[in-house]
């Protein structure tokens, strides 16, 4: 059996990942069907993490458009 991170797919380290590849990105870690998102230092999140990167990536695409009508 494989560990869960055999799952996720591979992406760029995010402190690199520019504003326009951030939703796609997120959208990818969503793929993986997490049940628990966690912060490097701080709390974790059980529950609709599928949810929550949904709605994170929809926020990063959100903002590209805006900052691109400018």
């Amino acid at each position: 059996m494989g560990c869960a991170s055999s799952k996720i797919p591979k992406i760029r380290n995010f402190a690199a990942i520019e504003n326009s590849d951030k939703a796609a990105d997120i959208s990818a870690l969503a793929e993986a069907k997490p049940t628990t998102l966690a912060l490097m230092h701080g709390s974790s999140f059980r529950g609709d993490a599928v949810g929550a990167l949904g709605a994170l990536a929809d926020h990063y695409e959100a903002q590209l458009r805006k900052a691109m009508e400018r």
